[in-house]
Order: structure tokens, then sequence, then C-alpha cells
């Protein structure tokens, strides 16, 4: 037995979200360690900042951008919706404008799949419209073998099918019909990725493709095979990552079909998703894909394994696998896992990694109820230990007070008798900064330092100019008891330590309109020429910056004393406007070196002598020209050494 089943019957709404983080044992907890329901809620709180930390300025995210422009940008907003962050949310806007501009790629079958997934979260009633022929071209990759191919290989393997099951479920939960023939064929082809599953078999894992052989994750993509034919994978060509998602699948397919699904296919699914989850009993492990051995897929393809583990788990809604509390083994590994930046992994790229680690933390294949699929992103916690706590909520708008006065604080302050009533505040007065010495005043609240303050907390709401992270800190005045009797009370002020936070901007028109720029860009798809100064490495070419892919761009060298960067046309084309974005335009990019003045030249003419280019990475700089121009050279000299590395993402023309 491979666990206990709970009820089926979706939790009300108030209990749905938060339900598994109550019911976790926590009797494993080191002495003075959070619950680790805590500590996965901070690790999602940070994973989901590093998500929108690293959104590049159109609005897309950068794994595989040329080749699949879709398929990550379409991931990293499930991820987001999934794990909390709300539908006005800037960096969820800023997505979906990328998606509604742009195709998936030929590569089809991840992105169709994560595209339906994505539109399957948007609480838009046009979602159903944009979906159907993303089903529709999802329906064509689906072969005679019931497994699906990418789209543009003839080969179908597991992998591609585990993510089309995925995106079939989300069009069926938005109303668009799905055949039944396509589940039943899943299943069949799901089952041929099972060898060995004979009578007397006990424990039989599933592989990429059917039968033994064949390459296992992490293998040649179909097409590239040495000669002599594919790999032969690991032992029996099973793996964790690939047995987790034959189980997960087959349980997709059987709630799809439900009454439609015959006595003979459920029982050959149910026997081979028993074999299954015997299989990763015997081999339990979270901390690598197992079935790899020592090779490069037992970490390459780790939370891929684990994603596929959580849908297992969350789909039968099994409390453990074999003797093993699935979730808590991983929850643990995963929050010891996360780096300082809130990311994990990287083998395959560190966004595909991250979101796969926060779908497991967030158990989101869960099914949820209601409007609300989150909490309000929050920092800061009382600490005893600390002069003055500060906490603070929100994205774009934050509500910013004071949480709790240390206990040493207290002890010195408090007025005689007054211990257990708080502190004599007389005025708080907030800071904000990007450094942690945040020196910008932020507004003060007043208190009544003739009385101890109680439950007030002097909140303010304060909304940030940017998006990115800010530091705040707080100065407490407080009225503290005379020395002798009959004398005026006198004053001390304690400070809090810094508290980084991340702020959301209100989204401009402009800045929703970067996700379409690409495809007004005069200069995509014309005969020119790029050349510069300097190059750091041929990625960073002077072309890098007229390819229409913000995640690279032009560099110039560390010491070029003369940076300049220029494109000719073989034609001249009429244009009303340059647009100029910086390379290394996330978030996260702020402390980059990047120009800040520049002197622009059209058809070796001065236009603007000194340009002042925009210092927020996440925005544009717009030069409107005097007049309708037929461009044929543009130049962008900067007008100062470069003592790092800097440069532009792109360059664009616009009609307007």
């Amino acid at each position: 037995m491979m666990g206990r089943r709970r009820n089926p019957a979706p939790p009300p709404l108030f209990l749905a979200l938060p339900m598994f983080l109550l019911l976790l044992p926590l009797v494993l907890q080191a002495p003075g360690a959070a619950p680790l329901a805590e500590q996965a809620d901070r690790a999602i709180d940070r994973g989901v900042a590093a998500l929108v930390d690293a959104q590049l300025i159109d609005g897309s995210w950068e794994f595989v951008a040329a080749e699949s422009p879709c398929g990550q940008t379409a991931m990293c907003l499930y991820t987001l919706l999934r794990c909390g962050a709300g539908q006005d949310h800037p960096a969820v806007a800023r997505g979906f404008a990328f998606l509604e501009a742009h195709e998936p790629s030929d590569k089809l079958c991840y992105n169709l799949a994560w595209m339906l997934m994505a539109w399957g979260e948007r609480e838009d009633p046009a979602a159903p419209r944009r979906m159907k022929p993303l089903l529709e071209r999802l329906l064509e990759c689906q072969d005679g073998t019931g497994l699906f191919t990418y789209g543009d290989t003839p080969k179908a393997d597991l992998s591609n099918a585990q993510y089309a099951a995925l995106g079939l479920r989300a069009a069926a939960a938005r109303g668009l019909k799905v055949p039944g023939k396509a589940w039943q064929e899943l299943i069949e082809g799901v089952l041929s990725c099972q060898s060995g599953a004979g009578r007397k078999a006990a424990a039989t894992g599933f592989a990429y493709e059917p039968g033994l052989g064949g390459p296992p994750p992490g293998g040649p993509p179909p097409g590239d095979e040495p000669p002599g034919g594919p790999p032969p994978g690991p032992p029996h060509g099973a793996t964790g990552s690939m047995t987790a998602a034959g189980v997960a699948t087959l349980t997709a397919a059987e709630q799809a079909l439900g009454r439609k699904l015959s006595r003979k296919l459920r029982q050959e699914l149910e026997r081979g998703r028993g074999l299954g989850l015997a299989w990763l009993a015997s081999r339990w492990t979270v901390a690598r894909n197992p079935g790899e051995d020592d090779g490069p897929g037992a970490q390459q393809w780790l939370f891929h394994y684990l994603y596929a583990l959580e849908r297992t788990g969350s789909f039968l809604e099994l409390d453990t696998i074999g003797t093993h509390d699935w979730y808590q083994e991983g929850a643990r590994f995963l929050v010891a896992q996360q780096t300082r930046e809130g990311r994990w992994g990287g083998q395959v790229g560190e966004e595909t990694d991250t979101c796969l680690a926060l779908l497991f933390l967030k158990r989101a294949s869960l099914a949820f109820t209601g409007e609300s699929r989150g909490r309000t992103a929050a920092w800061g916690d009382a600490d005893p230990r600390a002069e003055v706590s500060l906490r603070a909520t929100g994205s774009g708008e934050l509500t910013i007070w004071i949480c709790g006065f240390g206990d040493a604080a207290r002890a010195a302050h408090a007025w005689p008798g007054e211990a257990k009533d708080g502190l004599r505040v007389k005025r708080v007065e907030y800071f904000a900064g990007r450094e942690p010495a945040a020196a910008e005043p932020l507004g003060s609240v007043d208190g009544d330092p003739a009385a101890p303050h109680g439950d007030e907390r002097f909140a303010i709401r304060h909304g940030f100019a940017s998006a990115g992270r800010w530091w705040l800190r707080a100065r407490v005045t407080l009225a503290v008891a005379p020395a002798e009797e009959g004398r005026s009370p006198g004053e001390v002020v304690l400070e809090s330590a810094p508290l980084a936070v991340e702020a959301g901007a209100v989204l401009t028109e402009e800045q929703l309109a970067y996700g379409s720029d690409s495809g007004r860009d005069l200069l995509l798809g014309t005969e020119l020429e790029a050349s510069a100064s300097s190059s750091l490495a041929p990625e960073w070419g002077a072309a890098a910056a007229v390819d229409g892919l913000p995640s690279r761009g032009w560099l110039c060298r560390a010491g070029d004393d003369s940076p300049w960067w220029k494109v000719e046309l073989r034609r001249a084309v009429a244009a009303e406007s340059l647009l100029v974005s910086h390379a290394r335009n996330r978030a996260r990019d702020r402390g980059a070196a990047r120009p800040a003045r520049v002197e622009l030249r059209i058809n070796g003419k001065v236009l603007v002598a000194e340009l002042e280019l925009e210092p927020d990475p996440t925005r544009k700089t717009r030069v409107v020209f005097p007049s309708r121009m037929r461009v044929r050279e543009i130049e962008l000299r900067l007008l100062q050494p470069a003592r790092e590395p800097t440069g532009f993402a792109e360059v664009e023309l616009q009609e307007s």
C-alpha cells in the first residue's frame, strides 16, 4: 500500500490553500528551528521574488528564448499565479502582454502545454478563446503511439506526454472539449513505456520511451543519436522522473475520462500505476533522480522528478509513498537547497528549476476553489533581540508598520509599571532607499507620549516609483521617565535594522507595450550590418542589439575609452522614433553598469548631442524624431569611458 488517499472532495475555500501546511508533521524540527510550514512559506515568497526579478524588459523570461520564446514565459506565469501572485501583479500583466504578442515556436509540445496551463489560470473571459487554437495544435502532436512528439520531430516520448496531459487538463478545466480518444490513447502510450510489468513483477518503473532502450532524459535529442543507435540509458530504462511522470499522467487521464474509461483499460492502468508507485518507494530519494545512478541526469532532471512527485502525491491525494512522507521530505530538501538569491538548480536552467521547486513547495496540483489562491507578500517579523522590528505587506503600494520592540528596549525604556503595556512613543519616522542605509524620508506618524503605545502600530502606506528591492528602516523617538521626580520626561531614539522588501511599481501603458515592441521594430527582418568599438565576447557582439532578444545584446569591453555602436541598413527605412534598452534589463540587474549619456547620430549627423538614458534598467529610452525620417544609419556614442562592460540589449526603430 502506497499511502492513504484522502477524501477527494475539495476542501472549503478557507482551508484549501493552507491545509497541507497545517497538517505537516513537525516532530523532526531541530530545536529552535522554525516550523517546516513557515520555512516553506518563506522559501516560496523568496522564490517568487526571484522569478519577478528575472523577468526581462519585454515581459518574457530568458531560458531558450531564441528557440522557445513563449514556453518559459508561460511556465513562469503559471508558477507565479499558482504561488499566489495576483492577476494584476505587474509581472503577470507584463508576461501575458508578451504571450498575446508572440506565437509559440515550432518546437511545440512543451510550449503549447505551458501556454494552456498559464492561460487556464488567467481570470479573463477571453482565455478559452485564446486556448482553443493552442489545444488544437497540441492534439496534432499526439502520434499513433498515444504519446506526444515535440511537434517538429516524429519521435514521441513520455516527457512530452506528461506536459501535454497537463495542457489537456487545463483546457478541459476551462470548458474546452478534449476528445476521450486522446486520453485513452495517452493511457496506452504511457503504459507502453513501462517494460517488464509481467504478472510476477512487484515494482516496475517507466522509461523515457517505449521499450527498455532509448535515451533517458538528458540523452541526445531525437535525430542526434550517435552512430549505432541510441544509448541504452540507465538500468532497465526506468528513472524516477519518468516513473513519477507516468503515474501522474495515468491518474490525470483516469480523472479526465471518469466513467468513460473501460474496465479493461482501468485495470491495466491501476496495475501499472501500482507497480510504478512501488518502484518509487523501493528507490526512494528526494536528493537525486533515481535510476540515473551517478550520471548527469541524476541532478540535471532532479527538479522535473520532484515536480512529477508532487503531481503524483496531489492527484492521488497521498500522504505517503511507501513509508515516506513525500511532501515533508521533499520540502525540507528544497528549503535547504534554495540559494541566497531565492533560486534553485540551474543545470537545466535556473528559471525552469526554480519554477519546478516552487510548484512542489506550493503543492500546486491540488485543486483550489474560490478567487484567491495566495497570500499577500509580507516581509519582516518581530525580533525580541532588536530594538525595533519592522513589517511590510503589499506590492506596488506597501503598508509599513512597527511590529514590535525588543525585550531589552522594553526593559530599559518602559515607564514604571507599564512594561506590559508598551513604550511611550512620541514619533515614528520611516525611510527608504536602494541601499541598506536608507535615507529618503517616507513619512512619519506621531504617537501619544502621555500613555504606553499598547496595540498601536504607527502604520503608513507608500507607493514606490519603480519596482525591485528597496530597503526600509524606522527611527522611533520615545519619551522616557524622568530621572528625578519633578523633572520633564527625557527622550531616546531607537533604530530598526534595515528591512529588504520587493516592490512592484504600477505599470504604464508604454511598459505593457514592450511585449509587442518586437512586432513594430523596423530593424528586424531588415538587411543590415552592425559594428562596435569593441565587444566583450562573440555572444555580446554588435549584432545582438538588433536581434529582437532582450536577454542578450551588445557589451563593450572594460577599458574601452570611447565606446560606440553602429548599424548600417542596406536600404533606408522611414521611422518616427528610436528606442534603446539596457543590456542586463532585469530588476535584479539594477546594480550593473550601464550607459548614462550618449550621443545619437542618424545618417552620420548628430541628432541629440547628449541623450540622457533612462537609469531604470526595466525602462526603455524613447527618442521621438522632429519629423518622419529616412534612416539608413544609427550610431550611439557613449560619453564616458567604459570601466566595466556596458551596452544595449536592443536598439529599435518604430513608425510612431
